[in-house]
């Protein structure tokens, strides 16, 4: 009990020491991590386009790839400072390491909450390890909680703060569309107070945040990218319908947050319990009016986007996870967090039920105490699973292309072509080793990331030949995902390497690259054409 009553006092000595202690740890965990962790599809394609493109060719690439520009602006500068792919995972590791210092020194929550939220699984592993924009989102949004208490006296600064969150993720349109209004809504109620030079400041400020979001939405006009939604399959727009479906999104946040794993480690009953409760934060919050309009814009935004546009993944659950942490502190640094003291005077027989919704109306007058237990409560059931991603991440391929790519640079000639059907094949071969080359036959072109070209159905053999001609070694990549089989963390399994050919079993991944014969490539297609077409026929 004298540990815990000592953390709550943020200026204690012995806090410092435990924040300096579990900053240590954490730094130590998770550099680990990035210097362990290998980059998969998502990471490498976000890096290879920024790489491999002129700041115009970034923008035009974004209305495909569905997100704003910042992350590909970052990697394409660090990349023409003569950064590698392999050095990628330090990047996210570098903002998380600052977000957390930040949030050690500056977060007026109660200590626990802040080391809650350090070895949570966004902070330990899924946005820190993994090198994804979230780790500048992370970033921005604990920059912007330390600004907002003195956003009038620094305009510029929250203006420039909304405009870098408005290129980080489309997730969080509705959190910058409510913060935006109440600029808007704050310079109009102050402007006859304040001075010209103020009044001067603060239109600057919402212009700058006024920019930022036309920055996210111009590239994002036409964008092709539009993702089936596989966390609910259908909205029924009926209060009932609306209500299910928030449950089972708040479910999905805890299940990727707390269980992101094969094998979940909490049953499905308790993370509807858990969804339940996330759901009862915005009630909560109503007694902070302005910052719980502010956090119920950004779930709207945020289950909109996941409807539309985006599945829901870990990442963005930690994201989630985040938000909420950033809103109470945002209501603490306010001091909209006093109590209630409301006596209802209840007229009934039963005195169970008197007693239970006294009881409820205790928790809601404790609402800000009762916010901060449940969000605490989430961010330590997320331990173990954080500790397990980490630990795997350690011990075993997070990304099984590396093993592939590896191979290929020890006994593949720097001189050979290395073509695919299907472009996503060698999109981490690519980062790793971009002085190969590689080429879809898809799209017909040379390629380092998915193009989202139109292809044709039918390959054109003819132009493909001509393309063939200029090597004198041409090998063939591909991929094909087996049924899951159980084995060791780091099982890599030679089958067999002959005849100029190699295939790998990598968990239950199937990775071939063979010497390249385009001429029994088109007899294979034909043949397989002809099975589809006897089967439908």
């Amino acid at each position: 009990m004298n540990f815990i009553k000592s953390l709550s006092d943020s200026k204690n000595k012995s806090v410092k020491i435990i924040y300096i202690f579990a900053f240590i740890i954490f730094s130590v965990l998770t550099l680990i991590g990035a210097l362990n962790h290998e980059i998969w599809f998502d990471e490498a394609q976000a890096w290879n386009i920024a790489r491999d493109n002129d700041l115009a060719g970034i923008f035009r690439m974004m209305k495909h790839e569905g997100h704003p520009a910042l992350w590909h602006i970052i990697l394409h500068i660090l990349s023409k400072l003569g950064v590698t792919a392999s050095f990628l995972p330090l990047v996210s590791w570098f903002f998380s390491m600052i977000t957390v210092g930040i949030i050690l020194l500056k977060s007026p929550l109660h200590p626990v909450m802040n080391l809650s939220m350090m070895f949570s699984m966004g902070f330990l592993y899924a946005n820190t390890v993994i090198s994804r924009v979230y780790c500048i989102l992370q970033f921005i949004l604990v920059m912007l909680a330390c600004i907002y208490p003195r956003r009038k006296e620094h305009p510029l600064l929250y203006g420039l703060c909304i405009a870098l969150l408005a290129n980080t993720h489309i997730v969080m349109w509705g959190l910058i569309g409510a913060l935006g209004i109440y600029m808007i809504i704050d310079f109009f109620k102050e402007c006859k107070k304040a001075s010209k030079k103020e009044n001067v400041l603060r239109i600057t400020g919402i212009a700058i945040a006024g920019g930022g979001v036309l920055m996210l939405i111009l590239p994002l006009i036409g964008c092709m990218t539009m993702e089936g939604n596989t966390s609910v399959a259908e909205t029924t727009f009926t209060v009932k319908g609306i209500f299910r479906s928030l449950i089972h999104y708040t479910n999905n946040i805890c299940d990727f947050f707390i269980s992101f794993s094969k094998t979940k480690p909490i049953n499905y009953f308790l993370l509807y319990i858990l969804g339940i409760f996330i759901l009862l934060i915005p009630v909560f919050m109503r007694h902070s009016a302005k910052n719980c309009i502010i956090f119920v814009s950004f779930m709207f935004g945020y289950f909109v986007a996941s409807e539309v546009i985006w599945y829901q993944n870990v990442n963005r659950a930690a994201l989630f996870i985040l938000v909420v942490f950033i809103t109470l502190w945002l209501i603490k640094t306010e001091n909209n967090h006093t109590p209630k003291n409301r006596q209802l005077n209840l007229k009934m027989d039963s005195e169970l039920l008197k007693k239970f919704i006294k009881t409820l109306i205790s928790i809601d007058n404790k609402w800000y105490r009762s916010c901060c237990i449940i969000l605490t409560g989430i961010m330590m059931l997320s331990f173990p699973a954080a500790f397990y991603n980490l630990f795997k991440d350690y011990s075993s391929y997070f990304s099984v292309e590396k093993a592939a790519a590896d191979w290929i640079n020890e006994n593949i000639s720097k001189d050979a072509l290395i073509v695919s059907d299907n472009e996503g094949n060698c999109t981490v071969l690519a980062a790793y080793y971009p002085e190969y080359k590689f080429f879809s036959m898809k799209s017909n072109s040379y390629y380092t990331y998915h193009t989202h070209s139109v292809t044709s159905e039918e390959y054109e053999y003819e132009e493909i030949e001509k393309v063939l001609s200029d090597y004198d070694e041409v090998y063939y990549v591909s991929w094909e995902q087996k049924e899951y089989i159980e084995s060791p963390l780091n099982h890599i399994e030679f089958l067999f390497k002959k005849d100029g050919c190699m295939e790998l079993l990598i968990y239950n991944y199937y990775f071939c690259i063979k010497r390249f014969d385009l001429q029994e490539f088109k007899e294979e297609k034909e043949a397989l054409y002809m099975e589809h077409a006897t089967i439908n026929t």
